[in-house]
């Protein structure tokens, strides 16, 4: 079985083995999300698995939780959290979604995550399924360099989110008062 690994602008094909294992791991793993779209990340070196995670919309960070009702503990970094005290270096990462229906969706790492793995600085590729089918691939720099481009206000709208959060705290208490 080969795959189409898309890598940047150009098609290339790759042994499949070890994405075929990985999705079957990934396919076992998926039951323990407790979210509606269900994310599973793999961290592995040369094949070999070294750790898992998958998303949680019950797991989260405290700060996440205060300024944003819908957080939710993220694959990648549930993954990143079991490796960081490790003494690893020039890891991969395969990120997968599965849609209702069985087929592949689209589970490229969102902004934050990039950003933590790439701060981490223990990984080199990121893999992640696509709405077609297929495997994409690019390194953590071109990643972390694309989100660097991007404006933060309008990728993270932390301030709008914040703001809009607290004004309906204050506007609950004063109904209550």
């Amino acid at each position: 079985i080969v795959l189409l690994i898309k890598k940047e602008n150009t098609m290339t094909t790759h042994n499949s083995d070890k994405f075929q294992r990985m999705i079957k791991v990934a396919e076992k793993l998926q039951i323990k999300s407790d979210s509606v779209i269900k994310v599973v990340a793999i961290v592995f070196k040369h094949g070999k698995i070294l750790a898992t995670g998958v998303n949680s919309s019950k797991k989260s960070y405290p700060f996440l939780k205060r300024h944003f009702i819908h957080a939710t503990l993220h694959a990648e970094i549930a993954a990143l959290i079991s490796i960081m005290y490790r003494d690893y270096d020039n890891l991969s990462l395969f990120v997968y979604r599965s849609k209702k229906d069985g087929s592949l969706g689209e589970s490229k790492p969102c902004p934050m995550c990039v950003k933590s793995l790439y701060e981490n600085g223990k990984f080199n590729k990121i893999y992640w399924t696509t709405d077609n089918g297929e495997i994409a691939q690019d390194s953590i720099s071109n990643l972390n360099n694309y989100v660097d481009t991007m404006d933060r206000d309008n990728l993270f709208n932390l301030n709008g989110k914040i703001k809009k959060k607290q004004q309906k705290k204050t506007q609950s208490y004063s109904t209550h008062c």
